[in-house]
């Protein structure tokens, strides 16, 4: 489940039980060649950073060490906000997420876009009544997620993120 802050959307609360399918990395097709590379490294720091922010929507917790780990700002900041709504308003996430099959694009020597279709079952609950809170938060969906990952001292970073709910264009 997606969660959304305004327009912007984060994706991935619980995504510590996800996985791609069975444990293969995707190759990435170079524009105009008919080579393919795996891009490991950043589809493995994609995966710790949803991870990492699935755990701590779990628990509302927006100073989570991997999160930190795994993510820079402008997109800690936004999920750090997220989480400490969450927080006040005694919520936290459950549900199972699937990655789909992430596609990496490098932008530059350190940058690159993955882009992912993800079947979402994860939503946000109430911790109170454990029943999921009302609006687009407590609804599982399909959603189509575009991160910006950073190379930053040799260790790739989410950096920024977006998520169209609903369908899975070019997916």
């Amino acid at each position: 489940m997606a969660l959304r802050c305004g327009t912007l959307a984060l994706v991935g609360i619980g995504l510590a039980a996800c996985s791609t399918a069975a444990g293969t990395l995707p190759t990435l097709k170079v524009a105009g060649t008919t080579t393919t590379t795996t891009p490991a490294p950043v589809v493995t720091a994609w995966l710790a950073a949803q991870r990492a922010f699935g755990t701590a929507a779990a628990h509302a917790d927006p100073w989570s060490s991997d999160l930190a780990a795994t993510t820079v700002f402008p997109a800690l900041g936004q999920i750090r906000g997220l989480l400490i709504q969450m927080y006040l308003s005694g919520e936290l996430a459950k549900g199972p997420v699937s990655f789909g099959h992430p596609r990496v694009t490098p932008t530059s020597a350190t940058t690159a876009t993955v882009v992912s279709c993800l079947d979402d079952a994860e939503v946000v609950v109430s911790k109170a009544t454990g029943r999921p809170v009302p609006g687009p938060e407590g609804v599982a969906e399909v959603e189509l997620v575009n991160s910006s990952m950073k190379e930053i001292n040799g260790s790739w970073k989410l950096w920024q993120e977006s998520v169209t709910v609903g369908s899975c264009p070019g997916a």
